[in-house]
């Protein structure tokens, strides 16, 4: 009976973790915000907070879209991501 009970959980789909750094010349950028938007439309986008130029995500696998938020000066408000990147750096 417990073989059968575990066989019935499902974990979901595959799940990846990337990680790694993101510079604005040479240097780590602090503060901002990468998305990672599925190609697929099937999950939802993830979100992580820019540390020191360091990010780690984990979602689903499969092909994404990277967008970068960051505010001028190197702010470490969170960005509106509202804008959808329409306002220069």
């Amino acid at each position: 009976f417990v073989v059968v009970a575990l066989a019935g959980c499902q974990q979901g789909p595959p799940q990846g973790t990337i990680n790694g750094v993101v510079t604005l010349n040479g240097e780590p950028v602090d503060g901002g915000l990468i998305r990672l938007v599925p190609a697929d439309g099937d999950s939802q986008p993830a979100d992580c907070i820019i540390k020191q130029g360091k990010y780690e995500i984990t979602m689903p696998t499969g092909d994404k879209k990277v967008e970068l938020f960051w505010l001028k000066g190197g702010s470490t408000e969170i960005p509106d991501t509202a804008s959808q990147g329409t306002s220069p750096l």
